[in-house]
């Protein structure tokens, strides 16, 4: 495969890209060779080139001037995705653009645009989409076996809002609703045939940040299906629980992390105030980024992320259950349970790729192979259609339309190398 590598690029060395090199050691397996990296933080830069003998930039722009980059993984904050995909797009470059793929539908539309008019590829990541045991449900679902899907239910009660951001960043992305709300409405998407009609949604505060603490949502799709998410991110219940306290990458989870979290927001505001905390959110986020002292280190003991050695069982971003006519499916520790009249039947995919490396992997193909990629732009701004039109739903209080929706591509990716 050597002769076959595409070269890829960072942009932005915070903890996105901690836990792709980190958390997800198969990365390293993938056909990519990593070259540079772009970050303001001097540390970060340091660590890259001597952990890849790269170049590393404290800008963007001198990337898009290497000829050999070919991909580009963007994973700065939010509010720069639209301009530096249109910039590789423009440079030639395929881009891996971090969630939320931008602020407003106009953006993401713009980068979708100007990606088809440089000839280039663009995957909407990073969502929880890939991970096998929701690829094997979207099987499910498309293949008809069971007959057509009737409903889907996914909830999620975690600490996402406890972790140390910083106050504006929470409040930039409404909490959880444009941060974490496309993993969810996107494995909703995805196993419901992805046109949604119309969303209908509340939201609830979380008093201890003062932000969004979360949403529940009815989606509609067209086939008329419908959809029901959860998500509670105040780090109070913990739906590891119910899992044997297995966490979201498929790690154990400690039974007391989500209150030790919630304890140090309220220690910090206890000592700072409420406007004096975020310096210190500042630094204890810094210790999660690449680039920090023991970016591992920080990841298990702030973080609460496992050893990328220790066993890890298949990735549970909450409780999925999808009802088909004749069946219906969740996920196990090792992957599935399929229900059916004859009993509940176990399905292994622990062999599977997770998430992260699974994108990578499927965008290497598609470009190798020159066809669509699975998750493109089109899919990612119809995410974002979708999480934007819930945020307006709650604050309106009304059902909301939808018209910028496509439907989930009929090849699925496989989820190995």
């Amino acid at each position: 495969m050597a002769e076959q590598v595409l070269n890829l690029a960072f942009v932005g060395l915070g903890q996105a890209v901690n836990r792709v090199l980190y958390q997800h050691p198969e990365v390293h397996e993938l056909p990519y060779r990593i070259v540079a990296a772009a970050d303001p933080r001097a540390q970060a830069r340091d660590a890259f080139e001597r952990d890849f003998n790269g170049r590393a930039f404290a800008d963007f722009e001198p990337i898009l001037e290497m000829p050999e980059v070919d991909v580009v993984y963007i994973a700065t904050p939010p509010e720069l995705h639209c301009e530096q995909s249109i910039k590789a797009a423009e440079a030639g470059k395929h881009v891996l653009v971090e969630k939320p793929m931008a602020l407003s539908l106009d953006d993401a539309l713009l980068m979708c645009r100007k990606a088809e008019d440089s000839g280039v590829k663009l995957l909407a990541g990073h969502t929880k989409c890939f991970d096998a045991p929701i690829i094997e449900m979207t099987r499910l679902a498309q293949s008809g076996r069971y007959g057509p899907m009737r409903a889907f239910t996914s909830m999620m009660y975690n600490s996402f809002n406890v972790m140390p951001w910083p106050t504006p960043e929470l409040a930039d992305t409404m909490g959880p609703v444009l941060n974490q709300g496309p993993h969810q409405l996107d494995i909703a998407r995805q196993i419901g045939g992805g046109v949604v009609t119309s969303v209908t949604a509340t939201t609830f505060h979380d008093s201890l940040r003062d932000v969004t603490g979360g949403y529940q949502a009815l989606l509609r799709f067209d086939s008329g299906a419908s959809a029901t998410l959860t998500y509670d991110a105040r780090g109070l219940f913990d739906i590891a629980e119910l899992y044997g306290w297995i966490g979201e990458g498929g790690q154990a989870r400690p039974e007391d992390l989500n209150a030790r979290m919630r304890h140090n927001i309220g220690d910090l505001l206890d000592r700072h105030g409420r406007d004096g905390m975020d310096e210190e959110l500042e630094r204890q986020k810094e210790v999660g980024r690449y680039g920090a002292k023991d970016p591992g280190e920080a990841l298990r003991n702030v973080w609460g992320y496992s050893k990328p050695e220790e066993p890890r069982d298949q990735p549970f971003f909450g409780m999925s259950i999808l009802s088909l006519d004749q069946a219906a499916a969740r996920q196990s520790r090792q992957g599935l349970y399929l229900y059916t009249d004859e009993g509940r039947r176990s399905v292994d995919l622990r062999s599977s790729l997770r998430a992260r490396a699974a994108e990578l992997l499927e965008l290497y193909r598609s470009i190798r192979e020159d066809r669509p990629v699975f998750h493109d732009g089109w899919w990612g701004a119809a995410t974002l259609e979708a999480c934007l039109a819930l945020a307006e739903s709650a604050a309106t209080g009304q059902s909301v339309e939808l018209s910028h929706q496509v439907p989930t591509p009929s090849e699925i990716p496989t989820l190995s190398l």
